[in-house]
């Protein structure tokens, strides 16, 4: 392989990885573009409890929107280093439920810490804050308003009115991005092979390396632009992105990617798949997670009480959305159609031969008979 070649492989293994995705294995990925769809990080690129989402390496137009429920689970008086909705998982893990006061939590990059340590981890620094500013909110709320102020904080999370304001806040914010994004592949990729191989690119090269810069410095600052706007308080976030793309120049090309990433954090994967989705696709997201409100998986006793709580709400949201765009809740739990199964897991829709027991993937989830 020549010197060129090495080169322009290395252009293109960096455009590709930086367009990698660290998150966590109960997160939702979004893919907004020609044909939207949803990815979850089951694969095998990752550990047990994060792993790697590539984003597409040929559309910088693409957006790629970053979801999870909350990790947490709130209560009147006190929450729970546990996720009250579960879809997607195989198993709860007890020595992850431990008490979180609803007073002393701070935000660490992406995770949820009290007193130093890490109660709770999220895919999203935007997500972390908002579970730190509910928790602080029900600690100033007097005890016998905390219910409600639980039940807005839900209705927030799936108001499909607010997710399409904040993409048409992104749209607006990352055009500029978007269109550079386009670029600079182009010209690190087409400059490179045209200064190797085109002479009369190649005696004007200060002209080349002028222009491939002005497109990376436009890229650089419209970057910053863009996120200061739609990210103010990630400050840190904002300079380390910066320092990335100045050291690893194929990495602009992802810039509204990394401005997407996290723009819908706040909101439930069911009302972002609601927007982004085609009918068709939030029908079959839309029945994972209704499944799960219905049959959710067992979790250990000492926050069982609070779980309950939370989910109770969580499915009455899920069900008026479901409703809301036609879709019948009872139709998403009907039996697989397996010919010798006598029973079937009504979360996971798994068949079964045998009439009775629980569900081996879903703890704590008894089989219905076909």
């Amino acid at each position: 392989m020549s010197t060129v070649d090495t080169l322009l492989l290395t252009l293109a293994i960096l455009h590709v990885a930086e367009g990698l995705f660290w998150v966590r294995r109960r997160a939702v990925v979004f893919f907004d573009g020609l044909r939207p769809r949803v990815v979850r990080p089951n694969g095998p690129l990752g550990d047990a409890d994060r792993a790697f989402v590539f984003a597409n390496p040929l559309s910088p137009w693409t957006a790629r929107f970053v979801v999870e429920p909350w990790p947490i689970t709130f209560a009147t008086d006190v929450a729970w280093s546990h996720p009250a909705e579960s879809f997607g998982a195989t198993a709860v893990d007890a020595r992850d439920c431990v008490e979180v006061p609803l007073d002393g939590a701070r935000v660490q990059d992406r995770s949820i810490t009290v007193a130093g340590r890490v109660v709770a981890s999220t895919s999203s620094a935007v997500a972390a804050r908002a579970v730190v500013a509910l928790l602080r909110r029900l600690h100033e709320t007097r005890p016998s308003a905390r219910a409600h102020v639980l039940d807005e904080a839900v209705a927030a999370q799936f108001d499909l009115t607010a997710v399409k304001a904040r993409l048409a806040e992104l749209r607006r914010a990352s055009i500029v991005s978007g269109v550079l994004a386009a670029l600079v592949p182009v010209m690190l990729l087409g400059g490179t092979f045209a200064f190797f191989f085109v002479h009369e690119v190649a005696v004007r090269w200060p002209w080349l390396l002028g222009a491939i810069g002005a497109v990376l410095m436009a890229s650089w600052i419209a970057y910053f632009v863009a996120h200061r706007r739609l990210y103010p308080e990630l400050a840190s976030k904002r300079g380390l992105d910066l320092v990335m793309m100045v050291f690893s120049f194929p990495a602009a090309a992802h810039a509204r990617a990394w401005l997407a990433r996290d723009a819908l954090a706040e909101f439930h994967p069911l009302a972002v798949a609601a927007v982004v989705l085609d009918e068709a696709a939030f029908a079959v997201f839309a029945g994972a997670v209704w499944r799960d409100a219905r049959h959710p998986l067992q979790v250990p006793e000492p926050a069982r009480e609070a779980v309950r709580a939370m989910r109770e709400r969580l499915r009455a949201a899920v069900e008026a959305l479901l409703v809301a765009r036609g879709l019948d809740p009872a139709a998403l739990e009907r039996p697989p159609a397996e010919r010798n199964a006598s029973a079937y897991c009504p979360r996971c829709l798994a068949a079964y031969t045998a009439p009775s027991g629980a569900c081996e993937d879903c703890p704590g989830v008894m089989l219905k008979v076909c």
